[in-house]
């Protein structure tokens, strides 16, 4: 179900919400917030696997968005993605998506050349 916050243009902010089961899992300034923190979860994903991938810069960001935006969703799900200061078990997770990513594309990437 999406949901929306409010109307445009009187004081309110939209808020574009994922419903799964009655529980909003997450809002879009979310997404933005998964995207920005993507662009390091990828970098950070790339240093956890060990030796070398073969695989563009880009290819890299994008794994790390994907991995930033599904690990928020994991987290919204186990119902830790809003902890008392910094959400260690959310970065946490979605470093360990970017890890896994990174693993699955360079080893296909790197076939493929």
């Amino acid at each position: 179900m999406v949901a929306f916050d409010g109307p445009a243009g009187r004081g309110t902010r939209w808020a574009l919400m994922f419903d799964v089961g009655g529980t909003a899992l997450v809002e879009i300034s979310g997404f933005f917030t998964a995207i920005l923190i993507g662009l390091v979860i990828g970098a950070l994903g790339r240093l956890v696997v060990p030796g070398r991938q073969r695989i563009p810069i880009l290819l890299t960001i994008l794994i790390g968005i994907v991995a930033a935006i599904l690990g928020t969703l994991l987290a919204g799900v186990l119902g830790v993605d809003d902890t008392a200061g910094v959400d260690w078990i959310e970065l946490f997770i979605q470093i360990a998506f970017a890890a896994v990513g990174v693993s699955l594309v360079a080893g296909t990437y790197g076939r493929r050349r």
